[in-house]
């Protein structure tokens, strides 16, 4: 069975707007532009924000003047979500808003620009866009190694991370060291970086040592037993060297307690 979320999202994909879906689900728009996007809940610090521009504005909409109680947004001048800098925000009530925004497409802020992927055009704002893709494709491609690939270029792995341009984080590396110059300032960085933090990153390490063998203590087993077996058979006086190096080992730690 579909969950709710894979439904909107297939919805969609399939080309129906986020009215739409609000209507069929007996939703808010918003509220179903949330659950597609993964939006999981509102900054504490941007509430609080928000209600000090409210009390900055006494409470009215810089637009059109009109009181506003609960119905308000607080607008980016600069229509970056980031600069929460009080000079870049002003009240505006909802209509106003999407007004604004409409004005903003309309005089050239936004631009039109084609999906890499699919090749639909989609609006985004004006400026170097750091990537060329709509969200539906955003959506559909969540669980792949990168957007564009579906392995590392280079090497063609999956089990080392994405770092950019198509590669893993090892070929990144060897790609940015290759000139023996710089590779020789990163290595004096990170020792300088470990001679700082030395306690630190061995407290680090020896958490995750105990964290990965809690995970991976009977797939070590395994292993380990597979190894002795695959031993045992291409050399078959393993097994009588292997019991003659423990009866000595054991027999030297009854010695060493006796002579205690």
């Amino acid at each position: 069975m579909k969950t709710n979320k894979e439904k909107m999202i297939s919805l969609k994909l399939n080309g129906m707007s986020y009215g739409d879906i609000s209507k069929e689900f007996n939703l808010s728009r918003s509220r179903v532009h949330q659950i597609i996007s993964g939006y999981n809940s509102i900054d504490k610090r941007w509430l609080e924000i928000r209600e000090v521009v409210k009390v900055r504005y006494n409470g009215t909409c810089q637009f059109c003047y009109k009181k506003v109680e609960n119905n308000f947004v607080v607008h980016h001048l600069d229509h970056e979500d980031r600069n929460n800098s009080f000079d870049n925000l002003i009240l505006l009530c909802r209509s106003c808003h999407g007004k604004i925004h409409s004005l903003a497409r309309n005089n050239g802020d936004y631009k039109k620009y084609l999906c890499k992927i699919c090749g639909v055009s989609f609006t985004l704002k004006e400026g170097n866009p750091t990537t060329l893709i709509c969200r539906e494709c955003v959506i559909k491609n969540k669980g792949k190694w990168s957007r564009y690939n579906d392995s590392c270029v280079s090497c063609g792995r999956t089990d080392i991370r994405h770092a950019g341009l198509g590669l893993c984080s090892s070929c990144m590396s060897k790609k940015r060291y290759n000139d023996p110059e710089k590779y020789k300032k990163h290595l004096k960085a990170v020792l300088k970086y470990y001679q700082k933090n030395r306690e630190v990153i061995l407290e680090k390490t020896k958490d995750y040592q105990k964290k990965y063998y809690k995970q991976n203590k009977s797939k070590k087993i395994e292993i380990s037993r597979l190894w002795y077996l695959n031993k045992c058979n291409n050399d078959p006086q393993y097994r009588e060297k292997l019991k003659k190096y423990y009866h000595d080992r054991y027999l030297l730690k009854k010695l060493n307690i006796a002579n205690k």
